[in-house]
């Protein structure tokens, strides 16, 4: 599926012969640029990575490349985003039927932590941070872009829970940033610096649990009161 940055020309109908490609194959171009430019910037980095080197793995005129992506920026961040889209697929329809809200939120959570550990994402991350000294704008750019698309999943998942039911939508999408900032952030960041060991004890299911346990009793009971009265019924257990 083409991502928001992949530029599609619309079909024109009648036999072609050249002329601009029809939407099938404009959409094959873009995700052949997509997957090429991904497996140079994650293997190289931003900075190490040409146009011209991504115009040659593709066998591709810098012509064509640069009528869709008008600068590399433009290309990484559509990358970024691509990579991202595929990494969160599964986790926007998460459906957990049969559940206590408080169980939902902990496996959703659980599955956040597993999805920002995949090897692509700690390999994006780490090449966006490294270039936000000398390119803050695409930093920036490509952060709050993960930041929004990841807090908007969450917050679905958090409003399909029951247990916000009296939240409006802005409060809902800021309990979800303090979520996953406080349950992805620490492994997400150790595992960004090589630390493979702290990454691991970072987000090991006892102190998971831990963290969406104080999430909840800070966060949900005292910011949203006509959730309290769930927390004797569906309290996730601490392990013994």
């Amino acid at each position: 599926m083409p991502t928001p940055y992949t530029e599609i020309q619309p079909q024109r109908p009648g036999p072609r012969s050249g002329g601009r490609p029809s939407r099938e194959a404009a959409a094959r171009i873009g995700g052949r640029i997509l997957s090429a430019a991904r497996a140079l910037f994650l293997r190289d980095g931003f900075a190490k990575t040409s146009m011209d080197a991504i115009a040659i793995e593709l066998g591709m005129s810098k012509r064509t490349l640069y009528a869709r992506f008008p600068a590399k920026s433009d290309l990484f961040a559509a990358v970024a985003a691509d990579v991202l889209e595929q990494s969160l697929a599964g986790m926007a329809d998460l459906d957990l039927p049969g559940r206590p809200p408080r169980e939902q939120i902990l496996e959703a959570a659980r599955r956040f932590v597993e999805t920002a550990l995949a090897p692509e994402l700690v390999a994006l991350d780490r090449v966006a941070t490294a270039e936000a000294r000398h390119a803050p704008d695409l930093a920036r750019r490509v952060h709050e872009h993960a930041v929004a698309r990841s807090v908007e999943v969450m917050a679905g998942l958090l409003s399909r829970s029951g247990l916000l039911p009296d939240a409006d939508p802005q409060e809902i999408h800021r309990d979800a940033r303090l979520l996953l900032e406080f349950v992805v952030l620490p492994p997400l960041r150790a595992a960004v610096l090589g630390l493979t060991e702290a990454a691991e004890e970072t987000h090991s299911d006892a102190l998971l649990r831990r963290r969406v346990e104080i999430f909840l009793d800070g966060v949900v009971s005292r910011q949203h009161p006509a959730a309290e009265t769930r927390r004797g019924s569906d309290r996730t257990s601490e392990p013994t």
